[in-house]
């Protein structure tokens, strides 16, 4: 028979879940660095400098934004800033995934994507943004507590 008091019980299990969340949390916020810093890495190779709209500006703006994401759930733990990055991280992540099926078609001045090959960039961070969905959906399993 367990001597534990219920209020020592809550407590331990109180630390175990925050102890939990903040895995989740820092977990989260290294899978957006990973592609944040992928795709800002790459985004010269794919025409940043160039002048008029492409798929390296899309990338330093999915850079930027990534980035901005990983502070912001890395400053509060709350269900928006999990619902943006899992946003993000699954737009980008299909984006990804439609680029070597079907492809993406040009939109307006944007020129089509096709990709033919698998490269290890693009297997890292397609790891690290569905990794960072994984992680919401199990951060909203869990819960909030409200303040």
């Amino acid at each position: 028979m367990s001597t534990e008091t219920s209020s020592a019980k809550r407590l331990r299990q109180r630390g175990s879940s925050s102890a939990t969340v903040r895995v989740l949390r820092y977990a989260g916020v290294a899978a957006l660095l990973v592609s944040a810093v992928v795709h800002g890495v790459l985004a010269p190779s794919y025409g940043a400098s160039q002048p008029g709209l492409n798929l390296g500006k899309q990338f330093v703006a999915q850079a930027i934004l990534t980035a901005a994401v990983a502070v912001w759930l890395l400053l509060r733990d709350t269900p928006l800033v999990w619902l943006v990055g899992a946003l993000v991280m699954a737009g980008t992540a299909g984006a990804l995934i439609v680029a070597h099926g079907p492809g993406i078609p040009q939109i307006g001045p944007m020129p089509g994507v096709r990709e033919q090959i698998w490269d290890g960039p693009q297997l890292v961070t397609l790891v690290a943004e569905l990794l960072f969905v994984l992680l919401a959906v199990t951060r909203a399993l869990i819960g909030w507590r409200r303040r």
